[in-house]
């Protein structure tokens, strides 16, 4: 069994693994976020405007949101500039979760999140 790492930059919301687990079997959550779950082995960002990823490590967390950049398999992200968050990206972000995943997430809830993603 491989570990793939990689690098993201995802503006959205970090949901608590256990809190979505009681909401749905392990085999609906997964469904419920499939279609939006990343392919770590490309650089390539999801096409379906939403990026989901699933913490593969300690399942704690499930973080959806807008991937802004995203580094290959085994890669780091390598230095940037972040632009600032348009009011444009907030609302299309929060229309996105509410209708496809069913989320109702205040603008307060979203925020930029860099992490290093093990799967």
């Amino acid at each position: 069994m491989s570990t793939q790492i990689n690098q993201y930059l995802i503006y959205g919301v970090k949901l608590d693994y256990n809190e979505e687990s009681e909401k749905h079997d392990e085999d609906a959550l997964f469904e419920h976020f499939e279609r939006f779950t990343d392919n770590s082995f490309t650089d390539e960002m999801n096409p379906n405007g939403l990026h989901c990823l699933f913490d593969g490590m300690n399942g704690d967390y499930i973080l959806v949101g807008r991937c802004l950049k995203k580094s290959a398999n085994h890669e780091m992200i390598e230095g940037f500039t972040i632009a600032p968050i348009e009011p444009a990206m907030t609302d299309m972000l929060r229309s996105r979760l509410k209708t496809e995943l069913g989320l109702d997430v205040k603008e307060t809830d979203l925020a930029l999140h860099f992490i290093t993603h093990y799967s």
